[in-house]
């Protein structure tokens, strides 16, 4: 999905739902603001200032962030502690403009390389149960709501793929990514330069693939196998007419699988609807994801895509809205660049 700009009412959604990572991001540089500010009023004597003008600012620019590119956290959270090293070191650049100018070269790279730093983070830090609990209300009929929160096998929605249970009852479940690199969108040209460069560079190819091979890179499940493997596995406890409990079991190592957690789908009526209310108790989960879902209303994020779509309606869910961040804008437009001067007069495309 290529990258757009936000509605009105697209743009109210995104500040509801990512309220608290707009706050956090907001209130990170305006504490390391007024830190600095004490400790220059302690040195100096000079009284605090500016704090309510810096923490507009920094509003608009973690806010305007945050609603241009909704399913970029991590970048998001970047810009924030660049924002404060800003802050700290402005002092420093003074009204040197070579001075400020390493100051932003500094925060940019902060901004580059504390994503990579924090999304590794959020994979690796420890795990712990959790139980996640979000509702939504719907005014759809009782058995249009069930089917469309529920999970069934043998099903096939806009979101993910259900197959058919084995003796034990457990069914597989296959997510429907869509996977929007740097290189989305850059067109056929890009596709035979990818091509071309594959054949200049055969040979080379070729001897890195055995040199691999020989060191052992293609042992345990091969490819088809990892290819096929289901985003994780179902099993349905329990189920009355407004009410179902499942079991999950996420992959693990090989072609193994882990029990994840339990999840119940519970169906209240309320006024001329329902109230749909998921409740997830998570075996290990990292502390990072765990996090990075609470900022951005995970768990209410789904259920609000799942009523709109069972209401037939339009839906503003963050999950469906493009997940390009500003550096892979920049990104693409730096290989649109190189795609052109690679094509021109049809230079040899080095791979390395």
């Amino acid at each position: 999905m290529p990258f757009s700009f936000p509605t009105f009412a697209d743009v109210l959604y995104r500040l509801v739902r990512l309220r608290k990572l707009i706050f956090c991001g907001v209130m990170f540089p305006v504490a390391v603001y007024v830190l600095v500010q004490l400790l220059w009023w302690l040195a100096v004597g000079q009284p605090v200032t500016g704090v309510l003008t810096f923490a507009f600012i920094f509003f608009v620019v973690v806010a305007c962030h945050a609603i241009l590119f909704p399913n970029a956290m991590a970048e998001t959270a970047t810009v924030s502690v660049a924002l404060a090293i800003l802050v700290v070191a402005a002092p420093l650049a003074g009204n040197s403009v070579l001075g400020w100018l390493v100051l932003l070269l500094i925060a940019a790279c902060v901004a580059v390389f504390g994503q990579n730093r924090l999304l590794n983070w959020q994979m690796t830090s420890p795990k712990s149960a959790r139980v996640l609990r979000a509702s939504v209300y719907t005014t759809a009929p009782k058995e249009q709501a069930i089917t469309a929160f529920t999970m069934q096998p043998n099903r096939d929605e806009d979101d993910h793929r259900s197959g058919a249970p084995d003796a034990d009852g457990v069914f597989p479940v296959f997510l429907k990514m869509h996977d929007q690199g740097i290189d989305e969108g850059l067109g056929p040209e890009f596709d035979e330069m990818m091509q071309r460069a594959a054949r200049e560079n055969a040979d080379e190819i070729r001897e890195e693939m055995e040199a691999l091979r020989d060191q052992g890179a293609f042992d345990g499940p091969d490819v088809g196998e990892l290819a096929s493997m289901p985003s994780y596995w179902v099993e349905i406890i329990e189920e009355t007419a407004d009410y179902q409990k499942i079991r999950a079991f996420v992959p693990d190592e090989g072609l193994a699988r882990r029990e994840h957690g339990i999840t119940e789908y519970k169906f209240t009526p309320a006024g001329k609807g329902w109230t749909v209310t998921e409740t997830e108790t998570v075996m290990g989960f990292e502390q990072g994801l765990n996090l990075g879902m609470w900022m951005t209303d995970f768990q209410k994020d789904r259920l609000i895509m799942i009523r709109d779509r069972s209401e037939q309606r339009k839906s503003p869910a963050l999950r469906l809205q493009h997940t390009h961040g500003l550096l892979t804008l920049l990104g693409r437009a730096f290989m649109r660049r190189q795609l052109r001067a690679n094509m021109r007069d049809g230079d040899h495309i080095d791979l390395n």
